[in-house]
């Protein structure tokens, strides 16, 4: 199949995208083979008639049940309403009854390329996008984000808003003051890929922290790892991280791993309590676990 990228176990089937669209099998524990019968068509991610759309998606699922996937676009600075419209997040709303294919949900959108979505495993269940903004904004304060995707029909900003109550300057008369607010910000060009959640399993105030996959800077591998976004005990909400009184990056926890070409791309938290990481330049996936996890395997 080709263009196939996010995968997803949910409910009794894997889903999985291709460029325009979600789709899934049923699948049962040890099953080895695809089914019979060709895979259900469960939502269309409506970026046919976007020139510049990415066939990139990720899948998570909600605590509601819904599946979101994420839907990226292509640099631009044409500030206009449509333009805000073409990077973002929907809900295909597969609980319950529904017939499929069903239509989906807007979510959020003003995104860039949002392609990463996870939802935290916390009794809140937010999800969030890990959203790579203007590859030229250095010059006007432009930062990658982690986006919490809470309510409905939010909006971003991009390509007409840098930041929050920050318009670009090419659209200075555009109110960027209702737009989303990121809870963590990321230098540029660090490129924010896969993130999760610790469940438990690491030490002190790494214990149910969000690490996050960082692929870096394509042509000099700067600024590539892992980093750790210390998160709230009750809501598992990333907090800032603050240095003298000043907000600063959230801290490096892994880099280069003997390799300065490794690029992180994803980072998930197995089921035993150890923290994987892919790495597509060497094309290897290392695990990382505290010594204390050992005595609890």
């Amino acid at each position: 199949m080709a263009c196939v990228h996010g995968l997803l176990f949910a409910d009794g089937y894997l889903y999985f995208t291709r460029s325009d669209e979600i789709r899934r099998w049923p699948y049962t524990t040890k099953q080895r083979v695809a089914p019979a019968a060709p895979s259900e068509l469960v939502a269309k991610v409506s970026g046919a008639g976007i020139s510049d759309v990415r066939w990139t998606h990720t899948l998570a699922q909600a605590k509601d049940g819904s599946i979101y996937v994420s839907r990226g676009r292509g640099d631009t600075a044409a500030c206009s309403v449509d333009e805000m419209t073409y990077g973002a997040v929907f809900a295909a709303h597969v609980e319950g009854d529904a017939g499929l294919p069903v239509q989906t949900e807007l979510v959020a959108d003003g995104f860039r390329n949002p392609m990463y979505l996870r939802c935290s495993p916390g009794s809140c269940g937010d999800c969030y996008a890990a959203e790579l903004t203007g590859d030229n904004w250095g010059g006007v304060g432009g930062l990658e984000k982690l986006a919490l995707l809470e309510g409905k029909g939010a909006s971003w900003g991009f390509p007409c808003c840098v930041r929050h109550n920050l318009p670009h300057p090419s659209s200075a008369t555009q109110n960027c003051g209702t737009i989303g607010r990121e809870l963590v910000s990321i230098p540029l060009h660090d490129t924010p890929f896969g993130l999760d959640f610790d469940r438990g399993g690491f030490p002190g105030e790494y214990r149910h922290g969000l690490f996050v996959a960082l692929h870096g800077v394509s042509t000099s591998y700067g600024g590539t790892g892992v980093v750790f976004v210390k998160t709230d005990p009750v809501s598992l909400r990333p907090l800032e991280r603050i240095v003298d009184g000043n907000v600063v990056p959230p801290m490096m926890f892994a880099k280069g791993v003997g390799n300065p070409r490794w690029r992180a791309t994803d980072v998930v938290f197995a089921p035993d309590g150890r923290m994987f990481i892919a790495d597509d330049t060497e094309g290897k996936i290392y695990w990382v676990a505290p010594r204390t996890l050992a005595a609890q395997l």
